[in-house]
């Protein structure tokens, strides 16, 4: 189980990465990768009777967290900003002739 946490944390912080430099497509293929190790974390959990109490696992379970939290915080920032550019730019309207503008 360690080791399905341990990858989730890696590939949260390569999104943390793509994320703040704004490479939208890296970050769509991370997020597809990061589907499938959830699921796998979801099956080594259902696998196990009993959680572990493992002070390593619980370490990297933190890292995650962290991790998760920094990538949401990056995420809201930049969504913030493109609405805000957004915002700036004229609504897009229809002509009397139903075209467009």
């Amino acid at each position: 189980m360690i080791d399905a946490v341990r990858r989730l944390r890696l590939l949260t912080e390569e999104q943390i990465g793509a994320a703040r430099t704004l490479k939208g497509a890296e970050l769509h293929a991370l997020n597809c990768r990061r589907v499938d190790a959830l699921f796998e974390l979801q099956l080594a959990i259902a696998d196990c009777e009993e959680l572990p109490d493992d002070p390593l696992l619980r370490e990297e379970v933190a890292g995650l967290a962290g991790a998760e939290a920094r990538l949401a915080t990056i995420c809201r920032w930049v969504l913030e900003r493109v609405d805000r550019a957004d915002a700036l730019r004229p609504p897009r309207t229809y002509r009397r002739t139903g075209r467009m503008e």
